[in-house]
């Protein structure tokens, strides 16, 4: 048996076997590979730090065909297994496994071979195939993957993956090279789940009238309100404030957005107290010119760069 990859990862190879079984082709099948029969199991058997482990052979091929369960061989190497017969058999089926006594084996700690080709040998020179895992249904769309990549791509298409890869590698060793920037709790976004309240003296335990989401009372004269229910979904209140704020009739919206681009040229706005336009408010220095920004404003569709560009060409 040659393998191509284990059942983990279809790129990578190394599993577990504790019993591989080849049966006759007759009435009363035979396993042929068993050593009692005369099979002789041969591969090369992963290797641990201990010294006493290695020389007892804890992992060795001979596993696979002591028909015990419970022990089996760690592939390493080349991880070919090679069963040799006693005499030449016709075989009619082969049995392997990685955990038989289990009803669901443990993935994690009991790799089985994924990929693999089963090849029979008279003389032990010349090779045939006899079965192999490729006209099976892959394991998963990473095997699947791999198989198209072995077969369905030219030698051309291989090189440019294995560039892109390259590619890929050296960007995320960059990316990784940048340092973590700094993390800071910004808030939790919440659909509203119940009725907001006026607090008497600011003290939320001690709520007043109930309170809905709507505009300012004092612009209605100039811009449409709005009022909303109380259970108004979070985007639903978001993209009715947009409206208001950027609708053509609000006086204050233009004012306030021209007011804080003459102050980032000169220093100072028409209205100096530039987050504040009501009662506590300055008066604009020039009262005409900011209508006027205002006004220019709207008129270039609120785009920043002519309002800058007529500001600085005057």
């Amino acid at each position: 048996m040659t393998p191509f990859s284990n059942d983990v990862d279809p790129r990578k190879n190394g599993f577990g076997i504790d019993e591989f079984e080849v049966w006759t082709d007759e009435p009363e099948p035979r396993n042929v590979a068993l050593a009692a029969n005369g099979g002789v199991a041969t591969g090369t058997a992963r290797a641990v730090e201990d010294s006493v482990v290695n020389a007892m052979n804890a992992y060795g091929p001979a596993l696979v065909n002591d028909g015990a369960f419970g022990r089996r061989w760690r592939s390493a190497g080349d991880h070919t297994l090679t069963i040799r017969f006693a005499q030449p058999e016709v075989i009619r089926r082969v049995v392997f496994s990685s955990d038989r006594p289990a009803e669901l084996p443990d993935h994690a700690t009991m790799v089985f071979v994924g990929e693999y080709r089963l090849e029979a040998s008279e003389d032990g020179k010349n090779w045939r195939t006899v079965s192999e895992s490729w006209d099976r249904t892959p394991l998963n769309d990473g095997f699947l993957r791999q198989r198209r990549l072995r077969f369905a791509t030219t030698d051309e298409d291989k090189k440019k993956l294995r560039d892109l890869r390259r590619t890929l590698a050296e960007v995320k060793r960059k990316l990784r090279a940048v340092k973590p920037l700094r993390r800071v709790w910004a808030g939790q976004f919440s659909q509203p789940d119940r009725p907001t309240f006026l607090a008497r003296g600011g003290d939320p335990n001690r709520p007043a009238g109930e309170v809905v989401p709507a505009s300012l009372k004092i612009l209605d004269r100039v811009v449409p309100g709005y009022t909303l229910r109380s259970d108004a979904p979070e985007g639903e209140r978001r993209l009715e404030l947009a409206r208001w704020i950027t609708h053509p009739n609000n006086p204050l919206t233009p004012r306030v957005l021209a007011n804080r681009v003459w102050q980032y040229h000169f220093g100072s706005g028409l209205v100096r107290t530039s987050s504040d336009f009501g009662f506590m408010a300055g008066d604009p220095s020039h009262s005409e010119l900011l209508d006027y920004l205002a006004r220019r404003l709207l008129k270039f569709g609120w785009r920043l760069k002519p309002l800058h560009r007529e500001i600085l060409l005057s």
